[in-house]
């Protein structure tokens, strides 16, 4: 019985991870999946996805214009690394 809730919260943690990687948040939701399980899944679901600041390299939310950290301005074109 406990192979199966093992099994069940690795396979949450990977499903988990896999959301946070797709909306660069990996750590994040590695955290909260790790934590929470299933829950957690839902959660980083749920959560907002962010990009990667060309000039600073921080992450910032994906509707930013202008960077909060540098304040250099974002044309909307960049890529998430």
């Amino acid at each position: 019985m406990l192979d199966i809730y093992f099994w069940s919260w690795l396979i949450a943690l990977f499903v988990g991870g896999m959301i946070g990687s797709e909306k660069n948040r990996l750590l994040e939701s590695l955290v909260i999946c790790f934590f929470l399980s299933w829950i957690g899944v839902i959660i980083v679901a749920l959560m907002r996805s962010h990009k990667v600041c060309p000039y600073c390299k921080r992450s910032i939310d994906k509707e930013a214009t202008v960077c909060p950290y540098c304040q250099s301005k974002l044309d909307g074109k960049e890529e998430k690394s």
